[in-house]
C-alpha cells in the first residue's frame, strides 16, 4: 500500500508497522533480538508493528537497527540554497508563522465578504 494523504493517521501506523516488520525479517531478526540490539521492550517492538503509535525516539532506535535510518533524510530533507537565496534570507530568517496581516486580508476581500 502506498503511503499518502488520503490515508487514515491509523491506516499509516499499520503500514509502517508492516514495513518494519517485512525489513526485520529480511535481516533475519526476530522480535527478541530486536529488542535487545535497541534496548526497547519486546512488547513494545510486537506493539510498533502491529501499527500502533510509539515514542518518536523508539521508532529512531528501530531504524538505526534496520540500518534504514539515512531514509529520514528523504522524509525530512535540509533545505540547501543557491547563494543568492543564501543572501536574500541573511537579511530576516522567518522563526515561526505568524497571523495574516491586516493589509493581506484587506487586499483579499471581494464584494460580498461578510468581514
Amino acid at each position: 500500500m502506498k503511503i499518502n494523504e488520503i490515508l487514515s493517521d491509523k491506516a499509516i501506523l499499520i503500514e509502517i508497522g508492516k514495513r518494519i516488520q517485512t525489513i526485520r525479517v529480511m535481516e533475519n531478526m526476530t522480535q527478541a533480538k530486536m529488542a535487545k540490539k535497541t534496548g526497547i521492550s519486546l512488547s513494545t517492538i510486537a506493539r510498533m508493528e502491529q501499527g500502533v503509535s510509539v515514542k518518536t525516539d523508539h521508532l529512531i532506535m528501530v531504524m538505526r537497527a534496520l540500518k534504514i535510518i539515512d531514509n529520514l533524510e528523504f522524509v525530512f530533507p535540509k533545505e540547501e540554497l543557491h547563494p543568492i537565496e543564501l543572501a536574500d534570507k541573511r537579511e530576516k530568517k522567518r522563526k515561526r508563522a505568524s497571523k495574516k496581516t491586516v493589509e493581506t486580508q484587506t487586499r483579499n476581500w471581494k464584494w460580498g465578504d461578510e468581514r
